[in-house]
């Protein structure tokens, strides 16, 4: 009795597990470890397609209306200068093509605004030669409007793409250099238009943002500073600008670009002010130095 007391209070040793159920264990944890790296790679592919549509916003901005009208309204005190046709008492924006500088191949057919009213019309009088039959003038148009027509912002029902224009001299000097800018910033473009910062002139309250390097000197001056002119100056390209005043202030890196006041030509001042009366000494001078804007071609099958 006592050996079979003893027998019963011995613990069973557990039963050694059949070979099938071994099988199935193996097949169990092979799926579960196949289930999880599908899982990781599901989630993997789900961040990588959101972080490509993240950089898909961040190349498209959509910024709210009230922000860019704003933005625009800061650009709208300076003026630009259109060639237009007139018919029956309207007037429509004449599309053109512009040789291109380097290649001399015609570009894209665009409604350009020129910062520099002088080339403006010089341009209207070779586009008047190419296409006798239609009554040309120059219109005037806000550097706002223009620019928003340019983003696609807004629209010119009819009208071809919108560009800006920089005088040639600065188009020659600092193409080359926006263009690296906005490649960098994946911005796809056919113009550029620079603008200049002389960080001597910033100040607390005003940041102010040249079109041409010469009124530098000339704000200089009228500061009533005695120092030489900076000749050290900051170029970007006008929508470099416009992004960053967007932008949050914390995503602007600490710049308070509500502080910007865009420094019109003094060129283009003068011509709203006198008018065009004078511009046709203007142009005989343009040609006599050499300053002629390279070729341009009104399309004859574009409908106006």
């Amino acid at each position: 009795m006592g050996k079979g007391g003893k027998g019963k209070g011995r613990a069973k040793p557990a039963s050694k597990p059949e070979a099938a159920d071994s099988d199935d264990a193996l097949l169990a944890a092979a799926m579960e470890e196949a289930a999880a790296a599908k899982s990781l790679a599901e989630e993997k592919a789900e961040e990588e397609a959101i972080a490509a549509m993240e950089e898909q916003l961040s190349l498209r901005p959509t910024w709210s209306a009230a922000s860019i009208q704003e933005a625009c309204a800061k650009l709208d005190r300076i003026p630009t200068f259109c060639v237009m046709s007139e018919s029956n008492g309207s007037k429509k924006f004449l599309p053109l093509r512009f040789a291109d500088e380097d290649s001399k191949e015609p570009g894209p057919e665009t409604c350009a605004c020129f910062i520099d009213p002088r080339e403006a019309h010089m341009t209207l009088l070779q586009a008047q030669k190419g296409a006798p039959d239609l009554s040309l003038a120059v219109g005037v148009l806000s550097l706002g409007k223009a620019l928003a027509l340019a983003e696609g912002w807004a629209a010119a029902q009819g009208a071809a793409p919108f560009s800006l224009r920089a005088s040639l001299p600065l188009r020659k000097k600092f193409g080359p250099l926006l263009t690296r800018q906005l490649e960098q910033k994946k911005i796809k473009t056919f113009w550029h238009l620079p603008v200049f910062l002389c960080q001597e002139l910033q100040s607390p309250t005003v940041l102010p943002v040249f079109l041409d390097p010469d009124d530098v000197a000339s704000t200089w001056r009228k500061t009533g500073r005695t120092e030489p002119v900076p000749t050290r100056l900051t170029c970007l390209d006008l929508r470099l600008v416009v992004h960053e005043m967007l932008k949050s202030l914390k995503e602007a890196e600490g710049v308070d670009w509500s502080n910007v006041r865009f420094v019109g030509t003094e060129a283009g001042w003068k011509a709203v002010e006198q008018g065009f009366k004078q511009m046709d000494a203007a142009h005989d001078a343009a040609v006599a130095d050499g300053s002629e804007p390279p070729p341009l071609e009104p399309d004859p099958q574009t409908e106006l």
